[in-house]
């Protein structure tokens, strides 16, 4: 990951990370309540600390985009 500027432009490239939420990620979370398997998320993290600290090393923008919920956006289906 050392040469993440030389594969990347930070003028035009930005790090785009995803619903790094509890309810998706996390044990105790939503997912894992319902069932699902959220331990790669564990195992990933490291790797995406790394990924992020450099990226910051090389002024690269990083976005973190997270979901949000309300009566507006939620449909039946996520209830269920």
């Amino acid at each position: 990951m050392n040469n993440l500027k030389q594969i990347l432009h930070p003028q035009k490239t930005a790090l785009l990370i995803i619903d790094m939420q509890n309810d998706y990620c996390h044990p105790n979370g939503m997912c894992a309540k319902i069932g699902s398997d959220v331990s790669s998320v564990e195992r990933m993290l490291p790797n995406l600390k790394n990924l992020i600290e450099n990226a910051r090393r090389i002024n690269l923008k990083i976005i973190f985009i997270r979901t949000t919920h309300d009566e507006w956006t939620d449909s039946t289906a996520i209830k269920s």
